[in-house]
């Protein structure tokens, strides 16, 4: 599940080669991540988008935070992206792709 503006996703094409099923949705809240998938509310009420990998975007500053407390909790976690560095948003959709590509 890749929940990514569309405008961003229009202009990756090879980013989408590797994202099998994809969700594009305006102003959303995750509300919860469960082994089913994930769990959102907007316009359109709250429902559960099926899905075995997540890729969160969220922030403007350096934070691993999250990272820091998946870590020894799940199986696998990375950190990339502007939890690493500051940086581009062609940076962070760089370090997004190579990390999918090796999934």
């Amino acid at each position: 599940l890749v929940l990514q503006p569309a405008k961003l996703l229009r202009k990756n094409p090879d980013f989408l080669r590797i994202v099998k099923h994809r969700v594009i949705m305006g102003p959303t809240q995750v509300l919860e991540i469960t082994t089913e998938g994930v769990v959102v509310a907007n316009a359109e009420g709250v429902q559960t988008l099926p899905a075995d990998t997540v890729v969160i975007a969220a922030g403007a500053k350096p934070n691993n935070d999250m990272y820091e407390q998946l870590v020894g909790k799940v199986k696998q976690v990375d950190c990339i992206g502007d939890a690493v560095k500051v940086a581009r948003i062609p940076d962070a959709v760089e370090s997004a792709y190579k990390l999918a590509a090796s999934i």
